[in-house]
């Protein structure tokens, strides 16, 4: 049936139905074979890539090794905290008052926290209830700020006293990050 009607076409007719199989040929194995093996080859290049750049990445981290646990001994000395909480927290209200004496800031009032602990770090607050000049209190900020503890100022609030505005009274909350030193 197929083959007469093939014999029925004139030599134009059968070259197109040729070129017409042919092509929907062609399309059929590009759309089927090829497309999807470019896709795929287009996908592993692009994951090859990104991984290519991630492993220069690493290796430039890893190269940076000894100098990153230099950095991390060197910040350790400073934040490792090698004591009990109440020790350290002694530490810290200490360094607290010797700053205060050297800014002429008066402590009205001092209370520590409970240590708050995370895997990694310990959080030690102090909370503080101060009077000062302003020369006063910035100084303070400063020294504990570059005190051996690297105390920090989490929160200021500061008043002027309707008697004497050039005193200020304050409420500040210091705090001191502690590292964990590995054991």
């Amino acid at each position: 049936m197929l083959k007469d009607k093939l014999n029925s076409l004139n030599k134009r007719e059968k070259a197109l139905a040729v070129a017409v199989v042919f092509a929907v040929s062609v399309w059929f194995i590009y759309g089927a074979v090829i497309e999807p093996f470019y896709r795929k080859w287009q996908t592993l290049s692009k994951t090859i890539e990104i991984s290519t750049v991630e492993l220069q990445k690493a290796v430039k981290i890893f190269k940076q090794r000894e100098y990153v646990l230099a950095e991390y001994d060197k910040y350790l000395a400073s934040f490792a905290v090698k004591q009990s909480d109440e020790e350290e927290m002694a530490l810290i209200l200490n360094e607290i008052e010797a700053q205060a004496r050297k800014s002429y800031v008066k402590i009205l009032n001092m209370k520590p926290r409970k240590a708050v602990k995370n895997a990694f770090y310990k959080y030690f607050y102090v909370d503080l209830d101060t009077e000062a000049s302003m020369q006063g209190m910035l100084k303070f900020v400063k020294e504990l700020k570059d005190s051996k503890l690297s105390l920090s100022v989490e929160q200021l609030t500061l008043n002027s006293r309707t008697q004497d505005p050039s005193i200020l009274v304050g409420k500040v909350t210091i705090s001191r990050l502690g590292i964990h030193p590995e054991e």
